[in-house]
């Protein structure tokens, strides 16, 4: 599988023998930005959201800036996603971050990422897997 570019905030991200790197020239030159990263699912705000494998074969959710790293669920996808969608409603005071499918740790296909957010505070769960909360905005969850 191709390493996966993306886009945040007008700087080109892309993953690397596990590594993240970045463009803030439209791909001309890339520097490495220090992060361990092997998947990119996308970005939300200034905040790259990705996953790492660690040295015993399991994964991590990671961003760049770096926040505190979580263990990936076992029926959240790892790699081959569908492209992020950032979204707002009437609903939620704060943006929702979705991509759907991909393939579990394991090879398998998982059903579906879906957004979910802390909504004035509380913390909202739609799904069987574990929220991943970037600062303190937006949580990932996965639908298996």
């Amino acid at each position: 599988m191709w390493p996966r570019l993306s886009s945040v905030d007008g700087i080109l991200y892309i993953t690397a023998l596990h590594k993240l790197y970045l463009s803030a020239d439209g791909g001309k030159t890339w520097r490495d930005t220090g992060a361990s990263m092997d998947y990119i699912y996308g970005g939300y705000g200034a905040t790259v959201l990705g996953n790492k494998k660690n040295a015993d074969g399991s994964y991590s959710h990671v961003t760049y800036p770096a926040t505190a790293e979580k263990p990936v669920a076992e029926d959240c996808p790892v790699k081959g996603t569908s492209a992020p969608m950032t979204f707002t409603t009437q609903w939620s005071d704060k943006a929702m971050f979705a991509m759907l499918g991909g393939r579990k740790a394991d090879g398998t296909l998982t059903a579906a990422c879906g957004p979910t957010t802390a909504v004035n505070g509380p913390l909202y769960r739609f799904s069987r897997c574990p929220l991943w909360r970037v600062g303190d905005d937006t949580l990932l969850s996965c639908d298996a």
